[in-house]
């Protein structure tokens, strides 16, 4: 082991990477074009009697060239720079944030009209839902749902009282309790 140098673990990982059936597929496409064009096809018919186009073709060549069959796996399509939003950490957020901590049950639309009435709201209603939703991911605020619940104003629902009831069954059956009226008004 003196005399030689170790092989890296990225080369040992190429070669013992087996790959997704995606990049297999995409290998032995590779392989059946090689084959045609040694056995005597030209190169632009065997790529088109596999269903590629020439600059699929090339650009698999070049991938599986470099970095193996790990080059064939199916890349992500989200981009590199992800946008971030203006509004992340200035006083506006931390106004809205405030706003709905002294307000717990009012929405997007309050706190944006609020904003708008005292002169300090350069955003739109759909920003200011978006501040909202951030805050409330990172956990500095409730939703409205969970605030009306801690306080009195949640609404009882009432049931009885009322002309009509719910029919519970296995209840006994008198004369007049299962009538149901139809009516019809025509005008002339």
């Amino acid at each position: 082991m003196i005399g030689k140098q170790k092989p890296k673990y990225t080369e040992i990982a190429k070669e013992v990477y087996r790959g997704s059936a995606h990049a297999q597929l995409r290998e032995a496409k590779l392989k059946k074009i090689e084959a045609l064009v040694e056995g005597g096809c030209r190169r632009g018919v065997a790529i088109e009697a596999e269903g590629l186009t020439q600059r699929t073709y090339y650009r698999y060549k070049r991938a599986y060239k470099q970095r193996g069959r790990v080059g064939l796996e199916k890349g992500t399509c989200r981009a590199h720079r992800l946008r971030k939003p203006t509004w992340l950490g200035n006083a506006t957020y931390r106004r809205v944030v405030e706003l709905r901590k002294e307000h717990p049950t009012e929405g997007r639309e309050l706190i944006h009209a609020k904003m708008l009435r005292s002169g300090e709201m350069p955003y739109s209603v759909s920003t200011v839902g978006n501040m909202l939703r951030y805050a409330r991911v990172r956990g500095e605020i409730t939703t409205v749902r969970q605030a009306s619940r801690r306080g009195a104003d949640k609404r009882k629902r009432r049931f009885g009282g009322g002309t009509s009831q719910r029919w519970c069954y296995g209840t006994k059956r008198q004369a007049g309790h299962m009538i149901q009226v139809d009516h019809m008004s025509v005008r002339e």
